[in-house]
């Protein structure tokens, strides 16, 4: 379908609703977002390839979000320029939903028959890109398996928030109901703000928290308090307490981090003009080195 052919579409079956699609950015298209503009304003921050950023407001419950419609193409490096779209754009918003078809896993279990694949790089990202912004899958029902060609399953549509919707106390839940006989796909029909109420968030654990220098001090001074109870009690009160701790941690060692990713980029550029002026300088060499030299900005501000 070409951009004339979706006009008429649209004024045939939605002829009083807004849209938008990324038929201008690829040929034949893959998204298309379309509202009633007396239940929402939207408004379109960038239309790429891949992805469509856009901030929402709700007519009727006047509640505002960020949110972001995402189709991934075939090959993993078309798919490296999803990661870091949303990077740039959810790390510069306070709520943020984002939903669509990624076209890769998260986890080998997300996947099942045909030949059992290792994780792979794109998969990582995903998995880092989520770890880094605190994205995670709404509560959802229904199909856990979201694209099949009869013989393969795997999970590659998902609908996730940032901790910012889950701190506002926003409700937010998902069904995936079958394919059916149209497609291979699985829909998603979303609930939004169906209901505003404080509720138990998930605590969520972290790996690269094991690869900071102060993970383990921490450890070692806030594990062993002194509990009295059997050894099941203990090790749950333990617990509690240590998360605790965590989450203070995570906020201090993990805050900010677009400012930090800007920051980081500006230090490699300094660093880098610095080098072209001093090329046998070893002690620059060792430090672009120590930033990852720009390959993958998100990665090092873990370590940071």
């Amino acid at each position: 379908m070409d951009a004339d052919s979706m006009k008429t579409f649209m004024r045939k079956y939605f002829p009083s609703w807004h849209f938008i699609h990324n038929l201008a950015q690829l040929s034949g298209g893959r998204m298309l977002l379309i509202w009633n503009p007396q239940m929402a304003k939207v408004d379109i921050v960038k239309t790429e390839k891949q992805v469509i950023h856009t901030r929402i407001r709700c007519a009727l419950t006047l509640n505002e979000f960020n949110y972001s419609i995402v189709y991934g193409l075939y090959t993993d490096k078309e798919r490296d320029q999803i990661w870091s779209s949303i990077f740039t754009f959810c790390g510069q918003v306070e709520l943020y939903l984002i939903s669509g078809d990624f076209n890769c896993v998260m986890s080998p279990e997300e996947r099942t028959g045909g030949t059992r694949r290792t994780p792979n790089k794109e998969s990582k990202e995903l998995v880092a890109t989520c770890a880094l912004l605190g994205l995670q899958d709404v509560t959802a029902t229904s199909c856990e398996f979201t694209w099949t060609n009869g013989r393969v399953f795997s999970k590659i549509d998902r609908i996730m928030v940032n901790e910012g919707c889950h701190n506002a106390g926003y409700l937010i839940s998902a069904r995936f109901p079958p394919p059916g006989a149209r497609t291979d796909h699985s829909p998603v029909i979303a609930s939004l703000f169906g209901e505003l109420r404080s509720f138990h968030k998930p605590f969520k654990y972290f790996n690269f928290w094991l690869t900071h220098a102060g993970f383990e001090p921490l450890l070692r001074d806030h594990w062993r308090i002194p509990i009295q109870g059997c050894k099941q009690f203990v090790l749950m009160q333990r617990g509690k307490e240590f998360k605790k701790m965590l989450k203070s941690f995570n906020f201090k060692e993990f805050s900010n981090l677009s400012q930090r990713v800007k920051d980081l980029t500006m230090e490699l550029e300094d660093l880098q003009i610095a080098a072209d002026r001093d090329t046998g300088n070893v002690e620059i060499q060792y430090r672009i080195e120590r930033t990852g030299g720009g390959r993958d900005v998100k990665q090092t501000v873990v370590y940071v």
